[in-house]
Protein backbone atom coordinates (compact mmCIF):
# COMPACT_ATOMS: atom_id res chain seq x y z
CA UNK A 1 0.00 0.00 0.00
CA UNK A 2 0.93 3.69 -0.79
CA UNK A 3 2.33 6.30 1.79
CA UNK A 4 -0.61 8.72 2.29
CA UNK A 5 0.77 12.75 3.70
CA UNK A 6 -0.99 15.54 5.14
CA UNK A 7 0.38 18.80 5.46
CA UNK A 8 -0.23 21.72 7.20
CA UNK A 9 1.28 25.14 7.15
CA UNK A 10 -0.09 26.95 9.93
CA UNK A 11 0.75 30.83 11.44
CA UNK A 12 0.79 31.82 14.88
CA UNK A 13 0.86 35.27 16.67
CA UNK A 14 3.30 33.80 19.24
CA UNK A 15 6.69 32.82 19.74
CA UNK A 16 8.23 29.59 18.49
CA UNK A 17 8.81 29.03 22.35
CA UNK A 18 5.01 29.74 23.18
CA UNK A 19 3.45 27.36 20.04
CA UNK A 20 6.26 24.77 21.42
CA UNK A 21 4.98 24.37 24.92
CA UNK A 22 1.43 24.14 23.76
CA UNK A 23 2.44 21.36 21.30
CA UNK A 24 4.54 19.55 23.58
CA UNK A 25 1.77 19.28 26.50
CA UNK A 26 -0.57 16.27 25.25
CA UNK A 27 -3.29 17.15 27.03
CA UNK A 28 -3.89 20.59 24.90
CA UNK A 29 -4.04 18.51 21.43
CA UNK A 30 -7.27 17.89 22.13
CA UNK A 31 -8.21 21.56 20.71
CA UNK A 32 -6.38 20.16 17.59
CA UNK A 33 -7.59 17.11 16.88
CA UNK A 34 -10.55 16.42 19.26
CA UNK A 35 -11.52 13.53 21.30
CA UNK A 36 -9.73 12.91 24.56
CA UNK A 37 -6.43 13.44 25.10
CA UNK A 38 -4.12 12.40 27.61
CA UNK A 39 -0.13 11.02 28.99
CA UNK A 40 0.28 8.00 29.90
CA UNK A 41 4.06 7.27 30.01
CA UNK A 42 6.07 10.10 31.43
CA UNK A 43 9.02 11.07 29.61
CA UNK A 44 11.77 8.70 31.10
CA UNK A 45 14.25 11.41 31.29
CA UNK A 46 14.41 14.97 31.27
CA UNK A 47 12.62 17.60 33.42
CA UNK A 48 9.43 17.52 31.06
CA UNK A 49 6.99 14.91 31.08
CA UNK A 50 5.74 15.25 27.86
CA UNK A 51 9.34 14.83 26.09
CA UNK A 52 11.24 12.55 24.14
CA UNK A 53 9.85 8.95 25.02
CA UNK A 54 6.63 9.99 26.26
CA UNK A 55 3.43 8.55 25.44
CA UNK A 56 -0.07 9.81 24.71
CA UNK A 57 -3.44 8.34 24.48
CA UNK A 58 -5.95 9.69 22.09
CA UNK A 59 -9.36 8.86 22.45
CA UNK A 60 -11.55 9.82 19.71
CA UNK A 61 -14.70 8.02 19.54
CA UNK A 62 -15.99 5.54 21.89
CA UNK A 63 -13.88 2.03 21.13
CA UNK A 64 -11.72 4.37 19.18
CA UNK A 65 -8.14 4.86 21.14
CA UNK A 66 -4.50 4.48 19.98
CA UNK A 67 -1.53 5.51 21.77
CA UNK A 68 1.49 7.73 20.26
CA UNK A 69 5.04 8.09 21.34
CA UNK A 70 7.17 10.90 20.73
CA UNK A 71 10.66 9.90 18.84
CA UNK A 72 12.07 13.41 18.69
CA UNK A 73 11.86 16.35 21.19
CA UNK A 74 14.08 19.67 20.05
CA UNK A 75 12.87 22.49 22.13
CA UNK A 76 11.29 24.42 20.24
CA UNK A 77 11.76 23.78 17.05
CA UNK A 78 11.17 19.95 16.61
CA UNK A 79 8.68 17.24 18.08
CA UNK A 80 8.05 13.98 16.08
CA UNK A 81 6.03 10.68 17.11
CA UNK A 82 5.01 7.51 16.17
CA UNK A 83 1.61 5.24 16.95
CA UNK A 84 2.72 2.76 18.77
CA UNK A 85 -0.47 0.93 19.79
CA UNK A 86 -3.72 0.30 18.42
CA UNK A 87 -4.57 2.08 15.37
CA UNK A 88 -6.48 1.47 11.40
CA UNK A 89 -2.84 3.01 10.07
CA UNK A 90 0.98 1.78 10.08
CA UNK A 91 4.06 3.19 9.58
CA UNK A 92 2.70 6.23 11.09
CA UNK A 93 5.30 9.18 11.01
CA UNK A 94 4.16 12.95 12.62
CA UNK A 95 6.66 15.51 11.77
CA UNK A 96 6.23 19.25 13.53
CA UNK A 97 8.82 22.13 12.95
CA UNK A 98 8.08 25.45 14.82
CA UNK A 99 10.34 28.37 13.18
CA UNK A 100 9.75 31.79 13.89
CA UNK A 101 8.47 33.99 11.27
CA UNK A 102 8.41 37.89 11.83
CA UNK A 103 6.73 38.67 15.59
CA UNK A 104 5.31 34.89 15.38
CA UNK A 105 6.16 31.10 14.51
CA UNK A 106 4.89 29.12 11.66
CA UNK A 107 4.13 25.32 12.17
CA UNK A 108 5.47 22.83 9.59
CA UNK A 109 3.33 20.02 10.16
CA UNK A 110 3.58 16.77 8.55
CA UNK A 111 1.58 13.02 9.29
CA UNK A 112 2.66 10.09 6.75
CA UNK A 113 1.43 7.17 7.24
CA UNK A 114 0.05 3.89 5.01
CA UNK A 115 -3.87 2.51 5.65
CA UNK A 116 -3.98 -1.13 7.26
CA UNK A 117 -6.89 -1.75 5.67
CA UNK A 118 -7.04 -1.65 1.84
CA UNK A 119 -9.14 1.20 0.55
CA UNK A 120 -9.54 3.22 3.38
CA UNK A 121 -6.76 5.66 3.21
CA UNK A 122 -8.02 8.63 0.92
CA UNK A 123 -11.19 8.22 3.99
CA UNK A 124 -8.54 8.29 6.23
CA UNK A 125 -6.02 11.13 4.98
CA UNK A 126 -9.71 13.32 4.95
CA UNK A 127 -10.40 13.21 7.95
CA UNK A 128 -6.76 13.93 9.04
CA UNK A 129 -6.79 17.31 6.37
CA UNK A 130 -9.71 18.01 7.65
CA UNK A 131 -9.67 17.47 11.08
CA UNK A 132 -6.63 19.19 11.84
CA UNK A 133 -6.62 21.88 9.80
CA UNK A 134 -9.95 23.30 11.48
CA UNK A 135 -7.97 22.26 14.84
CA UNK A 136 -4.84 24.28 13.85
CA UNK A 137 -7.08 27.15 12.23
CA UNK A 138 -8.78 27.48 16.08
CA UNK A 139 -5.76 26.94 17.98
CA UNK A 140 -4.12 29.86 15.85
CA UNK A 141 -7.05 32.40 17.06
CA UNK A 142 -5.98 31.77 20.50
CA UNK A 143 -2.97 30.95 21.30
CA UNK A 144 -0.79 34.45 21.05
CA UNK A 145 2.21 36.01 23.49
Amino acid sequence: MAIRSVYFNQQFQASPETVFSFFAAHDNLSAVFGGKITRVVDAPEGTDPNGLGSVRRLQLAPGVSFEETVTAYVPPQRIEYRISRGSPIREHLGVMLFSPEGTGTTLDYRIEFQSRVPGTGGMIEWILQTTIDRGLKRVSKTLVD
